[in-house]
């Protein structure tokens, strides 16, 4: 992982664990600097969502500890989803 989704302007879009032809086809190891510039932001957009800090309320966790166990246990969610937002 990752296949790499782009924008318009060229910067990582998205990550996907397998090649999707005409959307993303361009694969970058883990340690590629936009990768894990991506990742970040993502993992800090996650943590500021709302139903992230209730989860974590829950779980007794901080939101950032929530987003480290999701994507740990291999569950994949899309920080730019309107359904987070």
């Amino acid at each position: 992982m990752p296949y790499v989704k782009r924008d318009a302007d060229g910067s990582i879009d998205g990550l996907l664990e397998q090649l999707q032809e005409g959307y993303a086809e361009e694969f970058l190891p883990d340690d590629n600097s936009e990768v894990i510039e991506f990742s970040e932001k993502a993992k800090a957009a996650l943590a500021a969502n709302p139903t992230i800090e209730r989860i974590a309320r829950a779980w007794d966790m901080t939101p950032e500890q929530v987003v480290e166990r999701i994507d740990k246990d291999g569950f994949k969610i899309d920080a730019g989803s309107k359904a987070l937002n």
